[in-house]
């Protein structure tokens, strides 16, 4: 396996991430040392020749990249297990999310519940901000439901690893359900969901937005994806929250988020006849929280 390796200036890295995922070349990441700050553009390949035109193709629409990289030859279990590196575990309130390696020794508090994960190639640990931003407002609205949170359904659009269903599922929602586009990401959910004893309670699928929003409005929707998607799905989204209920929005841009917000804002008011609106920012990312009423303003 042969690894390439190129350093970026750290104004650029949230830019680069963004547009990465716009792109959806897999093959590539952005990998941030916090210790030594240094980001990195780092790529994984079967050959040198195959990652050093992947590289010039990147290199045609990033023009600020180094016009080199460093390349490197790299056992193919270290590829595999990279991500491990910069998975650590973290938590809100009682709720703690931990690799999965390290189950047996990570001191979880008496009385606290415990998401573990080995998210492998698929997006989702907590470390960033976009998820992290979704896990704050699920624990927060599993607070505010808390007399009959049982009765409560919750989608995540866009699982990845499957940690916001999971956890949905850990806090004590009564239906999850969870879909991606990538079917490795819905399989990597499935296992994890298995690792957690949750396995039976989660119904993950491989599919895109329409057609896993298709089954039904549900009291809390989760969706971390782009700001442009999200946008263009505005309507779907908003038809798939049930009355009562929540939109939560995420893997927006800080600098983005009031033309999202619009957006939302508009269809819910068209979809809902009202909504209430609020908006979070952590570091360069932001989220959005919609609340529909229990009924349209001034009708039975």
């Amino acid at each position: 396996m042969i690894q390439l390796i190129a350093e970026l200036d750290r104004s650029q890295s949230t830019g680069f991430e963004e547009r990465l995922m716009e792109m959806e070349v897999p093959s590539w990441t952005i990998r941030e040392d916090r210790i030594r700050s240094i980001v990195d553009l780092i790529g994984y390949f079967d050959s040198e020749e195959e990652g050093l035109k992947s590289y010039a193709l990147l290199r045609q629409s990033f023009r600020e990249l180094p016009e080199k990289p460093v390349v490197s030859r790299v056992l193919d279990r270290d590829w595999k297990e990279a991500y491990r590196d910069h998975f650590r575990p973290w938590f809100i309130g009682d709720l703690h999310w931990v690799p999965l390696w390290l189950k047996n020794q990570y001191p979880l508090p008496r009385g606290a519940k415990a998401v573990y994960l080995d998210p492998g190639m698929a997006f989702g640990t907590g470390n960033h901000e976009t998820t992290r931003l979704c896990a704050i407002r699920l624990t927060e609205v599993a607070s505010e439901w808390a007399g009959n949170l049982a009765e409560r359904s919750v989608t995540d659009a866009g699982c990845g690893s499957g940690i916001l269903a999971i956890s949905a599922a850990k806090l004590g929602f009564g239906t999850v359900s969870g879909f991606d586009i990538d079917a490795e990401a819905v399989r990597i959910s499935r296992e994890n969901a298995l690792a957690n004893g949750v396995g039976g309670a989660i119904s993950f699928r491989a599919c895109g937005l329409e057609e896993g929003l298709a089954r039904g409005q549900s009291d809390l929707v989760l969706a971390n994806i782009l700001a442009n998607v999200l946008a263009e799905n505005a309507a779907l989204l908003v038809r798939s929250v049930a009355p009562s209920g929540k939109l939560v929005l995420s893997g927006i841009m800080a600098r983005e988020v009031g033309d999202v917000k619009s957006v939302f804002e508009s269809q819910a008011r068209a979809l809902w006849g009202a909504c209430e609106a609020r908006s979070r920012i952590d570091g360069e990312w932001a989220d959005i929280l919609l609340t529909r009423p229990a009924r349209l303003p001034n009708r039975p």
